[in-house]
């Protein structure tokens, strides 16, 4: 009982955190991108996918700066996991679908397209609920992190690539999101910068391509 009541105190807009902004901005451009998408700005979409990328990275060391209780971490977490089931999961498919997609007259491209993607939106929010429980598994990251497999597709939408060439996409990185290869969970320093970088580099591309 003490624990019923103790959990009754709690209620949603308790959570609305300054801590959590960056994960909230990574949704926010991820809408962003698909509203652009719908305008036929495929570079401006892909410039708001690279910023969800780069807000992602930087959310969990922007969380740090706040003092949080265990709860609000434990929030914060599953905050995040859902974040990024939209910003690498619904929103990159909802632009390529609208910007790209609807170009092909081919009956079975379209539906190959399709099952593709939605492939790949399961293996996104599998991947992502599975990280919830297993994130501590051996210091690993057990399979493709979704915050990669939205750099990989913000980087191939600088290509603008044709319907036949996204059901690769989808079917490789839905794959890797699922698969049981383990990748260390603290990368170098090294290897975030630069990660990093390539997430900011992808990001001006796309900015100076729609607005040059």
């Amino acid at each position: 009982m003490s624990t019923l009541r103790e959990a009754s105190v709690d209620f949603p807009a308790q959570y609305l955190s300054v801590s959590n902004i960056v994960s909230y901005a990574s949704v926010a451009a991820a809408l962003l991108a698909m509203i652009c998408a719908s305008e036929g700005r495929w570079s401006v979409s892909g410039m708001y996918l690279g910023l969800s990328v780069i807000a992602d990275m930087l959310d969990g060391t922007f969380a740090n700066l706040f003092s949080r209780s265990e709860r609000e971490r434990a929030f914060g977490a599953q905050l995040d996991s859902l974040c990024d089931a939209i910003a690498f999961g619904g929103a990159p498919v909802v632009s390529a679908f609208v910007v790209g997609s609807n170009a092909t007259s081919n009956a079975t491209v379209r539906a190959l397209w399709i099952a593709a993607a939605l492939f790949y939106l399961i293996s996104v929010i599998t991947r992502l609920g599975f990280f919830n429980i297993y994130s501590g598994q051996a210091g690993r990251f057990i399979g493709l992190p979704t915050t990669m497999s939205g750099l990989a597709l913000a980087t191939i939408f600088l290509f603008r690539p044709v319907s036949w060439v996204l059901v690769i996409v989808w079917l490789a990185l839905a794959v890797a999101m699922i698969c049981g290869v383990g990748l260390r969970r603290k990368a170098s320093w090294f290897a975030r910068s630069l990660l990093l970088v390539w997430a900011i580099a992808v990001t001006v591309i796309h900015a100076f391509i729609a607005f040059r």
